[in-house]
């Protein structure tokens, strides 16, 4: 997902939930997202098994178009938001599509 589509949702969550920080789990350097780099906090190159535990515990998860976060999506038991891809969404997840 580019940074321009990925900002659209920063600005979507942070007025839904304007107590929350935002985390973005990824990889690659900081340059990389200089569009979002405000108001965010980065988890970059991290343990994997940490970057999937975080994921499974998220409060609100925003899946990526990943089998990875897909994964992480059907253990999480609280607010999912998915991004249409080739796997389909459970019945209780939100479409981003219709939110930003």
């Amino acid at each position: 997902t580019d940074n321009n589509y990925n900002k659209k949702i920063i600005i979507f969550l942070k007025k839904k939930y304007p107590n929350k920080k935002i985390k973005i789990f990824s990889q690659g350097k900081i340059e990389d997202f200089k569009e979002l780099n405000n108001n965010c906090i980065f988890e970059l190159n991290k343990d994997l098994q940490y970057t999937f535990h975080s994921m499974v515990v998220a409060k609100v998860l925003v899946m990526s178009k990943s089998s990875f976060s897909y994964s992480a999506a059907l253990l999480n038991n609280n607010e999912i938001y998915y991004l249409n891809f080739w796997h389909k969404p459970l019945k209780a997840w939100k479409l981003i599509e219709k939110k930003v």
